[in-house]
């Protein structure tokens, strides 16, 4: 199907919209898509901004959904970000799923930047299931939504961790010292607040730890480290601004799926 900028609305609950082109990642990216309507039971779409490519990706959706299915595919126009943005508000998306493969997270940066939903970056070697999710606390506010988003994406019996990051500052001791004090208790207030936002897993609040140095160097390396599945992000900035040096190195560096959400 083939669209000059209208995208029939999607019916009853907002639904997914999975962005992609027939690159290596496509199958990834729909996969992961596709499972997480069928999770949520709510619709699927995929958009694509290459239209000599939509051949190949109605191929690959006959073959990871059936022959039968009835998942609609559109082309659409324009530049990548706001082309998939707009998409994502005319059909009413809940999530907007996008992953263009190892390299191209400027890509999938752009596509954030623009959006007004949760958009989930779908890494090149994720297996179709997030096992074990780090959910993040900061002071900027919207990480809550993020963390919520992902908890939701979460198999039902993978892990989640609530961090935080402080910043190391270099300070004379005496002065680092009340900061320190007054820092970390603002930082247990957070962390109380984010866990009391959040649905308990197994009865459980979920645990929480605090690091500290860069907050994209930490994340990305507890990542690396931990076999992490996803990373849960706020962006803290209007639609069409900069994302934020944080949002933008995790993009980069993850090496895992990233979930921003507005």
């Amino acid at each position: 199907m083939v669209t000059n900028g209208h995208i029939d609305p999607c019916e009853g609950r907002a639904g997914v919209l999975i962005a992609t082109n027939a690159g290596p990642a496509s199958v990834v990216t729909m996969r992961m898509g596709l499972a997480l309507a069928e999770q949520w039971r709510v619709p699927a779409t995929i958009v694509t901004v290459a239209p000599s490519e939509i051949v190949k990706i109605k191929e690959r959706l006959a073959f990871l959904a059936g022959e039968d299915h009835t998942i609609p595919v559109y082309e659409i126009r324009g530049a990548i970000g706001p082309a998939i943005a707009a998409a994502a508000e005319q059909w009413g998306a809940a999530l907007v799923v996008v992953g263009f493969g190892t390299g191209d997270h400027q890509l999938a940066a752009d596509i954030v930047r623009h959006a007004r939903r949760s958009v989930l970056v779908v890494s090149p070697s994720e297996l179709g299931s997030i096992g074990r999710v780090m959910l993040t606390a900061d002071f900027g506010g919207s990480t809550i939504e993020a963390d919520q988003c992902a908890l939701s994406l979460l198999e039902s019996d993978g892990q989640a961790e609530l961090i935080h990051v402080t910043p190391a500052l270099q300070l004379a001791p005496d002065i680092y010292q009340v900061w320190r004090r007054a820092y970390d208790h603002a930082t247990t207030e957070l962390l109380d607040q984010t866990r009391a936002a959040l649905p308990r897993r197994s009865g459980l609040p979920i645990p929480s730890r605090v690091a500290v140095g860069d907050a994209a160097r930490v994340l990305v390396d507890i990542a690396r480290r931990e076999r992490v599945d996803l990373i849960a992000l706020g962006r803290h900035a209007r639609p069409n601004a900069g994302l934020g040096p944080v949002v933008e190195s995790v993009l980069a560096q993850a090496p895992c799926s990233v979930l921003v959400a507005p």
